[in-house]
Parts: structure tokens; sequence; C-alpha cells
């Protein structure tokens, strides 16, 4: 009697260990499936991030290119408008109106 109640208790203590290893097999299952599954995204995010790092060099490259194109313009329209003014200083002052005067006769036709 002791014989089969030991039988019985180990039968008993298999089945628990076969359902224990089929829920561990069924999460470790999951958990391959879960790792696939991140490792693919994760393939794919660091593919978008380099394409971005490239996208990113390309920009600041253009950026910097214009930054100078912009920088040589605005010095180019800064000497512009000091000479525009100078200009407009020298033909505004009383001399130049003095020899505008004495150049150009009123009534009489040039050119």
């Amino acid at each position: 009697r002791e014989f089969e109640e030991f039988i019985a208790v180990k039968q008993e203590e298999k089945a628990a260990m076969e359902d224990l290893r089929a829920k561990k097999e069924a999460e470790k299952a999951e958990k391959e499936e879960l790792l696939a599954s991140d490792s693919a995204a994760y393939d794919d995010t660091e593919k978008e991030m380099k394409e971005a790092e490239a996208f990113f060099d390309e920009t600041k490259a253009s950026c910097q290119a214009k930054h100078e194109e912009w920088s040589e313009r605005s010095s180019l329209r800064a000497e512009e408008i000091a000479g525009i003014k100078e200009a407009l200083k020298i033909l505004t002052s009383d001399e130049a109106r003095e020899l505008f005067r004495t150049t150009i006769k009123a009534g009489k036709e040039t050119g």
C-alpha cells in the first residue's frame, strides 16, 4: 500500500512538473517571439536613425553654405547702402547744388 501511495504522489508530481514545463515552454516561445519583434523594431529604428543622421549632415552642410552666402550678401548689401548714402551725401551737398546751378542753365536743353 505504501508503494502505491508513493507511486501516486510521484505521478502527481510528474504531472505538475509536466504542466510547469509546458507553461515554461509557452513563456519561452512568447519571449522568443517578442525578442524577434523587438529586434526587428530595433533594426528598423537603427536604420532610420542612420538615415536621419545622414540627412542631418547634408542639411547642416547646406545650412552652413547658405549662412556663408547670406553673410557675404549682407556684407555686400551693407557696402552698397553705405556707397549710396555717400553718393547722396555728395550729390545733395551745398557744393554740388552750386555746381549743378552754374552748369545747368534754366531753359537750356542738355543732351
